[in-house]
């Protein structure tokens, strides 16, 4: 059984990681450009500088995918009224769209996962959690991942 058990759950994972990359295919977009238009899209009027830290991404890499969205029609930058060297960035109608069609893809996959969680009982589920916390530990102390993090690098 553990054997089956660690199997399923590394196809599980491998199956996961796919479907990080496949998910959200839409248009002729990539993934990181998906994520940066749902973000403005959420948060309207970000400056490249905010959406470089929420992205996780340094602020060139912002201001050069941001450009490229600007060229393809998805976006806009506008400088405020008080200073117009600070610049918003907000979606145009067509990035509009692909904001509305992330969010609905992500809706339908929420209610698919809320359909499959709802097969279980509340203690089957609390077990279910328990495994993936502990297997979240093993993750984050993996001797070779802290040895940086213990040398103070």
């Amino acid at each position: 059984m553990n054997i089956e058990l660690l199997q399923q759950f590394n196809h599980l994972m491998t199956e996961y990681k796919e479907l990080e990359k496949t998910q959200h295919v839409i248009s002729d977009l990539n993934l990181a450009e998906i994520h940066t238009i749902v973000l403005i899209g959420k948060q309207p009027e970000i400056n490249v500088n905010s959406l470089a830290l929420l992205r996780e991404i340094s602020r060139s890499a912002a201001s050069q995918l941001t450009k490229k969205l600007e060229t393809k029609g998805f976006l806009q930058r506008k400088t405020t009224e008080k200073n117009n060297k600070a610049v918003r960035l907000s979606l145009t109608p067509k990035g509009e769209e692909i904001y509305a069609t992330h969010q609905a893809q992500q809706h339908y996959l929420e209610e698919k996962l809320n359909d499959v969680v709802k097969q279980y009982s509340e203690e089957q589920l609390q077990v279910i959690i328990d495994f993936m916390k502990s297997v979240e530990k093993v993750w984050t102390e993996l001797p070779w991942i802290n040895e940086g993090k213990v040398n103070g690098k």
